[in-house]
């Protein structure tokens, strides 16, 4: 989900702006040594099972995520039916919120280097993203639609989310695997998403019930 387009182009012209400025003066290269060295040889690790299939299969994986665009799919899709109505206002709900905790704010907050910002050694299979690192707003809309939907659907509906939260994982390790994103950026976008998640399902679940009590 993209909130204020020309503001978020801006904000990601002056982000690799400060990047460029940063790496030129050695700053993001120390950073690297001295703050994500081990996740940095976690990464490279991960480069090491590349192939064209996983490449291909990834990149596809990503771009279905993309500013939670599969996820806005599914919120939109559940919308007509008067019974699954909630379950898709909890995943909006939970999208947008995600976008604006994480994307608009700690992003913006940290200003953590991307991988590919500090080590550009590694052969990319997708251009390396503009805006800050962490947390990741990928992982944070994935765990933030999968929780809502677990939560807000009922209970013997329940497993029907086991798909939705397996591919969130699969999102989430995707950006490892093209090197946009730290693992911590991943497993902290997580959290914060599968919170705000369940926040989002309560909150569509109250605003459902005060609806049928008026």
């Amino acid at each position: 989900m993209s909130l204020q387009p020309n503001m978020r182009t801006a904000g990601c012209g002056r982000t690799m702006g400060v990047a460029r400025e940063r790496l030129r003066r050695g700053d993001l290269r120390r950073e690297g040594r001295r703050m994500d060295g081990l996740e940095l040889a976690l990464l490279h690790g991960i480069q090491t099972v590349r192939s064209v299939g996983l490449d291909a299969f990834m990149v596809a994986v990503s771009s279905l995520a993309n500013g939670g665009l599969v996820w806005i799919v599914l919120g939109l899709a559940l919308l007509p039916h008067r019974r699954t109505r909630p379950v898709g206002v909890a995943v909006l709900l939970a999208l947008v919120a995600s976008e604006l905790v994480c994307d608009l704010l700690l992003k913006n907050i940290v200003m953590r280097p991307r991988p590919c910002m500090i080590d550009q050694s590694v052969d990319m299979l997708v251009a390396c993203p503009t805006s800050w690192s962490f947390p990741s707003g990928h992982a944070a809309r994935a765990f933030a639609a999968a929780a809502a939907l677990a939560s807000a659907l009922p209970k013997g509906w329940r497993r029907a989310s086991l798909p939705a939260f397996a591919f969130a994982v699969l999102v989430g390790f995707s950006r490892l695997y093209l090197f946009v994103h730290f693992p911590t950026d991943v497993l902290v976008g997580a959290l914060i998403g599968a919170v705000l998640g369940l926040l989002a399902a309560r909150a569509a679940q109250a605003l459902f019930g005060l609806a049928r009590k008026a």
